[in-house]
């Protein structure tokens, strides 16, 4: 009965810590692949366009890393495509 009324609140605390962990992880995983698919989203929305024939379709380099490599290189392509 002692041991369980001293043990109660740490098995609370630890509860809580787990709980509020998961739900940072899963804040975290959220925006982290926002990160990734939002700069994909709009390249295959630029391709489409091109696609379409606008052909003068520029992606905004927001970037450096692969992801805005490749809206560099696409806005090259199209640059070319227009010249």
């Amino acid at each position: 009965s002692s041991t369980t009324s001293i043990l109660r609140p740490i098995a609370y605390g630890t509860v809580l810590i787990c709980t509020l962990s998961i739900i940072f992880i899963l804040i975290l995983f959220y925006y982290g692949t926002r990160t990734i698919t939002e700069p994909i989203q709009k390249t295959i929305e630029a391709l489409n366009e091109v696609s379409k024939g606008n052909i003068k379709q520029r992606i905004a380099i927001e970037s450096k890393d692969e992801l805005g490599d490749l809206a560099k290189n696409f806005n090259i392509f199209s640059k070319r495509l227009t010249s």
